[in-house]
């Protein structure tokens, strides 16, 4: 292939240490990026497990409560210990020393522990996963050279992003909308987030790939930013719950900003919003938000994607000073 083209560039992936080692050993110094080959939750079998170690024990998906089949659905790619999303790439990756390619991953699962809830359609609950998933890349990013969710376009997988098949239109699938979505709406440049109030909660079980983490945030923060507007980035886990939340920007948007711009992207779990008849329900919002001195208070529905941009005063792009959430 170099001697097609020298400036090419080859990204070798796998799923395991092992992979990374043999390839390495057999193509070094050929290699110029690793790849973490990552779904969640592959296939499932109709249980789950509940605890870990001597007091681990299998339960039926029916078993679940709707909100407790959602979290489980919900929690990907895994969690730091503050429980923000988090890529916890293979060890080998920094023993390498190679720079990341996020090429291989999306929400992928099947199987009854996905699909047998009899209250909760997974579609939406899957692109929420998927959002989890760019969280956890965009943390990632002092090690990524290129992100892009794969299976982008086609007419078979359940990962593709846009659906083309017999019978009906192409569309758009939940999780091919969220990348979308994020696409449309962030910055270039990472900052630091203050979300120590936000509530965590437990999410016990494993599903498949998709683990238990003993603290979940309820609503993901990040925050990007451009030269002129910031980003301020959230995922919120809540199930049925809104979410009064309060965002502190003061000494990142100039004080006479008085607006800042909310977009919501929102679905719905009991209807299967990843087949054509009902990828309508899938819905983008574009609101307005008051900002008082670079404060902004307003109500995030349950299960929303959210946007919120502001104009940024470029010699004051430091952080967002704080997050806080109340019932």
């Amino acid at each position: 292939m170099r001697a097609v083209d020298p400036d090419i560039r080859v990204i070798t992936d796998g799923m395991s240490e092992g992979d990374f080692t043999l390839q390495l050993v057999a193509l070094e110094p050929g290699v110029d990026l690793l790849a973490d080959h990552r779904y969640m939750p592959w296939k499932t079998d109709g249980t789950l497990i509940r605890g870990e170690g001597e007091r681990a024990e299998m339960v039926p998906v029916e078993a679940l409560t709707a909100e407790e089949h959602f979290l489980a659905l919900v929690s990907t790619p895994g969690f730091d210990e503050a429980g923000r999303s988090w890529w916890a790439y293979r060890q080998g990756h920094d023993r390498h020393d190679k720079p990341m390619a996020f090429t291989e991953w999306n929400w992928n699962g099947w199987g009854r522990s996905v699909r047998g809830h009899p209250q909760v359609r997974p579609g939406w609950a899957q692109a929420i996963g998927a959002a989890g998933f760019i969280h956890a890349i965009m943390r990632r990013g002092d090690r990524a050279v290129i992100a892009c969710q794969s299976m982008m376009l086609g007419n078979n997988w359940e990962i593709t992003a846009v659906r083309v098949g017999e019978g009906h239109e192409p569309f758009i699938k939940p999780t091919g909308r969220v990348t979308g979505f994020y696409s449309r709406h962030h910055g270039s440049a990472m900052l630091a987030v203050d979300d120590h109030d936000v509530p965590r909660y437990e999410q016990p079980y494993t599903m498949g790939g998709i683990l238990p983490a003993a603290r979940v945030a309820r609503i993901d923060t990040l925050a990007t930013a451009d030269e002129e507007l910031m980003y301020v980035h959230m995922i919120h886990r809540s199930f049925d719950k809104p979410s009064l939340v309060r965002l502190d920007l003061a000494g990142v948007v100039p004080d006479e900003v008085e607006q800042a711009e909310l977009r919501l992207l929102l679905g719905r779990t009991d209807i299967n919003v990843s087949e054509p008849a009902y990828a309508a329900a899938l819905i983008e919002l574009d609101l307005r938000v008051d900002l008082d001195r670079g404060v902004a208070e307003f109500e995030l529905p349950a299960q929303a994607l959210a946007v919120l941009i502001a104009p940024v005063d470029p010699q004051r792009l430091t952080h967002v000073e704080a997050l806080g959430v109340e019932n």
